[in-house]
């Protein structure tokens, strides 16, 4: 038995790489930020005993949409928090500067 599979994107897409049944879409294009209907097809071939012919069953096939998204549209950037006081140093001397470094929310 063996199967074909084959996926569909409408044009202006992202790019879409398979791996047999197994779909990844990626870009670092912000404008391919949107929704997309893609049609994931599954074709069954399989072989009769001892090598004889091969039976063909028609592609099955799904369609559904993926929402590819640009994460810096909405990401909020939280700048670096001062946890010490205002700092004076000397010549010679020692000090200790503590801050909390920026975060962005899709880290958290």
């Amino acid at each position: 038995m063996t199967y074909a599979y084959a996926w569909t994107l409408p044009t202006g897409s992202p790019p879409l790489a398979t791996n047999g049944p197994v779909i990844e879409i990626n870009s670092t294009d912000k404008t391919k930020a949107g929704t997309y209907s893609v049609t994931f097809s599954a074709t069954l071939s399989e072989t009769g005993s001892a090598g004889g012919s091969v039976t063909t069953h028609a592609a099955k096939s799904v369609t559904y949409d993926i929402e590819v998204l640009d994460p810096c549209k909405s990401t909020t950037i939280t700048p670096p928090t001062i946890a010490s006081p205002a700092m004076t140093v000397k010549v010679d001397e020692d000090a200790t500067f503590n801050f909390l470094e920026a975060v962005d929310s899709i880290e958290t």
